[in-house]
């Protein structure tokens, strides 16, 4: 005779239940748990995912700023998952940084170039 589930040990068969498990002992604010169970956040569900599991071995880092990148896109603005920031070599010039430090240095104010 099959037996019910006991209520909070039922399987973890969806992706957000999946995230409820990976963020541990981490938790999402109620509001953003609920606008990410919408349908249409399958896409940046499975990358936070990918993000936490596969890029960085569920580093707590990773956790937190998973919360955060969410919290962030519910509020209108964005993360990039794939090409975050924290991969980026700041130390390194590349022409890029040299044509904005550049044009920084030209929007300066006198005083604010005496203080450089």
């Amino acid at each position: 005779m099959p037996t019910e589930p006991i209520p909070g040990e039922e399987e973890c068969t969806t992706s957000l239940c999946t995230l409820d498990t990976v963020l541990e002992p981490y938790a999402l604010e109620a509001g953003t748990r609920l606008w990410m169970s919408s349908q249409y956040r399958q896409a940046l569900l499975s990358d936070v995912l990918d993000f936490i599991i596969y890029e960085n071995d569920n580093s707590n880092e990773s956790k937190l700023f998973s919360i955060e990148g969410m919290e962030a896109e519910r509020n209108g603005g964005e993360v990039d998952f794939e090409n975050h920031l924290s991969d980026y070599d700041f130390g390194k010039e590349s022409a890029e940084i040299l044509v904005f430090e550049q044009d920084y240095r030209n929007r300066m104010s006198m005083t604010e170039k005496s203080i450089f």
